[in-house]
């Protein structure tokens, strides 16, 4: 899939401009959510695509060229799914750390029913994220080769 189609920059140089602003806060809160597990790095990380891809052709290239967060962002983009991966792991950190966090970090029952709540609002959100099934064939191959290249 080309991102030529995906991108169409705004005719405003203002607005540009704070989508760029609004896109690299995204990716920094990205960044900090690989290490903070409440933080959803793919979520951000799409945001700040959707905001490149109307702001500046190069920093969308640059997004989606990155080996970390660009396999997530192509997936999301021409498929409108996640890594079944992703989605596993999501899941499971959603019910740790908020298990963890319910347990061990809150005295008032009040508002551990309202944190319970928020957990239980997250999870739905991750579960209903589709997932597209990978025939075999692709799947043991590394991103980046296979018929697409890369």
């Amino acid at each position: 899939m080309s991102t030529d189609s995906e991108i169409r920059l705004h005719q405003s140089r203002w607005v540009r401009g704070i989508l760029i602003v609004l896109g690299t806060i995204s990716v920094g809160v990205g960044i900090v959510g690989i290490f903070l597990p409440l933080l959803p790095t793919t979520i951000f990380m799409l945001f700040a695509a959707a905001c490149y891809a109307r702001a500046s052709e190069r920093f969308y290239r640059r997004l989606l060229a990155n080996r970390w967060c660009g396999p997530a962002i192509r997936e999301w983009r021409q498929y409108k799914s996640v890594p079944r991966r992703a989605k596993r792991t999501a899941l499971t950190m959603v019910v740790v750390t908020f298990t963890v966090t319910i347990t061990f970090f809150l005295p008032s029952p009040l508002v551990r029913a309202i944190v319970f709540l928020v957990g239980v609002g997250v999870f739905s959100i991750v579960w209903r994220l589709p997932v597209r099934e990978v025939p075999p064939a692709l799947a043991a191959q590394p991103i980046g080769s296979g018929p697409r290249g890369g």
